[in-house]
């Protein structure tokens, strides 16, 4: 019988999340025919070169999750993160994916998503400052 030994890292290495995402890629491609998962990264700059705004996601099972969503507080309330989500959405599209996902807090930006085309599906409660997680979808 094979011995393991469990850690737990507050720092991970980049290379041993890679492992678990590599597994995950390959369970999802075995069982479900799920295809090669890809990263999307979407950023504004200012003159300087400097992120003001950006987006992060990833694509598996035929929908592109949005992991963040973040504008700098100056640039806020111009449009940039509806351009940063048409943008993944142009991109999705392009790459043939059915569906967009993401989730916010309810401090965050829960009346943004709607207003893009997307609906709730659920709220997750019992966060501290009594705040819920929101999660939206978008069929393409």
């Amino acid at each position: 019988m094979d011995e393991y030994t469990l850690a737990v890292e507050l720092e991970p290495k980049a290379a041993d999340i890679a492992v678990i995402d590599a597994g995950l890629v390959e369970y999802g491609q075995q069982q479900a025919g799920y295809g090669e998962a890809r990263r999307l990264g979407i950023f504004l700059r200012d003159d300087a070169g400097v992120v003001v705004a950006g987006l992060r996601g990833h694509t598996y099972g035929g929908a592109l999750s949005i992991d963040w969503v973040w504008v700098r507080g100056d640039p806020r309330g111009q449009g940039h993160g509806a351009q940063l989500m048409a943008t993944a959405e142009q991109q999705a599209r392009a790459w043939g994916l059915a569906q967009m996902h993401l989730d916010t807090f309810t401090f965050q930006a829960p009346g943004f998503y709607p207003k893009l085309g997307f609906q709730e599906f659920g709220r997750l409660a019992g966060f501290d400052g009594g705040h819920s997680r929101v999660y939206f979808r978008k069929r393409l």
